[in-house]
């Protein structure tokens, strides 16, 4: 992990967890909104994902998490903020099991449920079949969206995504998402939570990030980002800056 990815040179350290279809240099736009003298940003790469699309792996969230807080040490931060998407938020539930006083507070974006996603037999036949043919891929990105986004949009998404992860890693983590077990573990002791929901999202509305996120953590802050699907970084990059920098700075 000596590749780093990193923005800001800011005295508060924020980690930023990609999801299934990320990696470290894929946050689109967001990232030349964020604010470089207060915060040190640092994007991860999952094994077999980006810079470290070679390095072999169980591909699993505990091994996420691991990978996670060894980034973290290898920084030399005993504390941090923890910025994730997708699959990525149930990383930093693991994370929050294993090593609970590390984390400052974190925002979760479009995060997968802690239980993981609940689909059909079918779905979950069609969905894994994004690790390998990439029409599926651009189907999944466009329910993501809402339908709504340009096609050449959708074609750079799915093109990044194939070339930045090999197939077993993104079928391998596709699994995670839907046999999670981390929420018993993590058992909500904890750090400031921020939910951000897309208004647009398909394939994670609001309705089901509120039941499933609050159920377990009234507290948190909760928000829904308008004019934006599952991916807010690249649909309203302004916006998402400002919105989890403002908690993070909290």
């Amino acid at each position: 992990m000596n590749q780093l990815n990193q923005v800001g040179q800011g005295p508060l350290k924020v980690l930023w967890l990609h999801g299934l279809f990320g990696h470290a240099q894929a946050w689109g736009p967001m990232v030349s909104c964020l604010n470089t003298a207060l915060f040190s940003h640092v994007f991860i790469d999952w094994r077999g994902y980006g810079r470290r699309k070679q390095v072999p792996g169980r591909h699993d969230l505990t091994e996420m998490a691991e990978d996670a807080l060894a980034l973290a040490d290898q920084l030399g931060w005993a504390q941090f903020a923890v910025v994730a998407h997708d699959v990525g938020a149930l990383a930093a539930l693991q994370m929050l099991s294993m090593a609970p006083q590390r984390l400052r507070r974190w925002s979760a974006i479009a995060p997968v449920p802690p239980s993981g996603l609940s689909l059909s037999a079918a779905d979950s036949a069609f969905y894994a079949n994004a690790a390998t043919q990439s029409d599926v891929r651009r189907s999944l990105l466009d329910l993501a969206t809402g339908q709504r986004l340009a096609g050449p949009w959708l074609e750079h998404m799915v093109r990044q995504s194939v070339e930045s992860a090999t197939s077993s890693a993104f079928g391998d983590y596709f699994r995670a998402c839907t046999h999670s077990t981390v929420a018993a573990q993590a058992g909500w002791a904890s750090p400031a939570l921020q939910v951000l929901a897309g208004e647009f999202d398909g394939l994670l509305p609001d309705a089901l990030l509120r039941r499933s996120w609050l159920s377990g953590h009234p507290d948190a802050q909760f928000e829904v980002l308008r004019n934006a699907g599952h991916f807010p970084m690249e649909e309203t990059p302004v916006v998402l800056a400002a919105t989890v920098e403002r908690f993070l700075c909290a």
